[in-house]
């Protein structure tokens, strides 16, 4: 499989379908981009990527919005949208393009048979600290530009990180309707990317709408369809979003529960405190008190640990 790479230097702005070399790469093979401080890359539809965060501020622009991205994290863009890259001041960028007949063709790798489009699907993955290194590491690729062709095992190491990092969706590519699986992973498509839209945009108003003209289907297709597959509908799913990162910012962070509120779209503290209690079955306050027990606790471990007995 052959493999181009681009470094995109600091302070600049590119258009990848201004790039023929790098275009030309693409119609059969994979792009590899580093992209320095204060730096922008626009990505054309009808190429799949996944972005990791080597540091500092990263932010993903599409139609469906914006969307900060961090370290510990990877990024699977949609290849129906049309995609911005860009780096804050200190920061950097490694993704890896590719049009989704080759992701197929990565895919296949693992499962032994050719797999069918699409096989990446938009996303917002936390990964371990090794992954997140490994992917780093690609950057290593980048010398010329020229496309080479990859080592095997460099190969089967990102088929395989991607197959580990979209396993779950198996099973739900399986509920989706569609006479073949080539049309299920499409319906599936079409709803992954609203649930990808509701779980990192909770800060608004749910507009099914919206959403809806998203999947390219009706308000009352797109409810029933996104419960079929996921289990909930997306109101709920939005809620129960809204609701984790209301409950990590209340456990990790120093906001007042108010403040919390506001910052999470809640209308006040109580409609935030009732929601925490009929989802999760405990109190704002016994949130906020979990993580200084685990520490009492975890001190009182160690320090039980280091008594010694006397025989």
């Amino acid at each position: 499989m052959k493999l181009a790479a681009r470094r995109i230097a600091a302070g600049s702005r590119q258009r990848l379908d201004r790039d023929e070399s790098a275009v030309a790469a693409l119609a059969s093979g994979l792009l590899v981009v580093d992209i320095g401080e204060g730096a922008a890359l626009a990505v054309p539809h009808k190429f799949a990527g996944l972005w990791s965060p080597v540091a500092g501020r990263v932010q993903a622009s599409s139609a469906d919005g914006e969307l900060a991205l961090r370290g510990e994290c990877l990024f699977a863009s949609d290849s129906e949208r049309a995609l911005e890259i860009a780096t804050s001041a200190g920061a950097r960028c490694i993704g890896v393009i590719a049009q989704q007949r080759t992701w197929a063709r990565l895919a296949s790798i693992t499962s032994g048979r050719i797999a069918p489009e699409p096989a990446v699907f938009p996303a917002l993955h936390d990964v371990p600290p090794a992954l997140g290194a490994s992917f780093a590491s690609l950057a290593g690729a980048i010398g010329s530009g020229a496309a080479t062709v990859w080592p095997a095992a460099r190969i089967a190491w990102l088929a395989h990180a991607l197959h580990d990092l979209q396993a779950p969706y198996d099973e739900l590519v399986a509920r989706c309707r569609g006479r073949s699986l080539a049309h299920r992973k499409q319906t599936f498509l079409r709803l992954q990317r609203v649930r990808h839209c509701i779980s990192t945009h909770t800060d608004g108003e749910l507009d099914i709408a919206r959403l809806a003209r998203m999947a390219s289907y009706s308000n009352w297709h797109l409810i029933r369809s996104f419960g079929a597959v996921f289990g909930e509908t997306p109101y709920a799913h939005f809620m129960g979003r809204r609701i984790e990162r209301a409950r990590s910012m209340i456990e990790t962070g120093t906001l007042g529960v108010g403040d919390v509120a506001m910052a999470t779209g809640f209308d006040s503290q109580s409609s935030l405190t009732r929601a925490i209690k009929r989802r999760l079955g405990v109190s704002s306050v016994e949130l906020r008190r979990r993580p200084h027990a685990a520490a009492m606790q975890a001190l009182a471990s160690t320090a039980c640990g280091d008594v010694e007995v006397a025989e």
